[in-house]
């Protein structure tokens, strides 16, 4: 998976890409979400539009991120979630734990590939 960022004063995005299955995708996911909370922003947008599968690691990493971004007065928000991956965070109940919105819903810059 590859996982790109970018923050500004009052958001950061956090896109994916690929696919977050095993335990290396979920800590990369992880450690991203854990900067995220360091930035001290309103809203945390996890942007899956090119995110093709996530794992129940990767759906446990969101969900023990969850506190420790509501503890920083941070807002976790996802979006633009592909069939397969709508169907993993319904399945799960995730969507009744987090904020899902459609693609369109990011307004902002997404981040560049490097």
């Amino acid at each position: 998976m590859d996982i790109f960022k970018s923050s500004q004063s009052n958001q950061c995005v956090i896109s994916l890409h690929g696919k977050c299955a095993g335990d290396q995708d979920a800590a990369q996911l992880g450690e991203a979400l854990t900067e995220a909370a360091s930035y001290g922003v309103p809203t945390a947008w996890v942007h899956c539009q090119h995110l093709a599968q996530i794992d129940y690691k990767g759906l446990q990493v969101l969900l023990k991120h969850i506190p420790r971004l509501e503890a920083a007065g941070t807002t976790l928000v996802v979006c633009g979630l592909q069939p397969k991956v709508q169907e993993s965070f319904e399945s799960t109940g995730m969507t009744g734990v987090v904020t899902v919105l459609p693609a369109n819903a990011y307004t902002g810059p997404l981040p560049a590939r490097r």
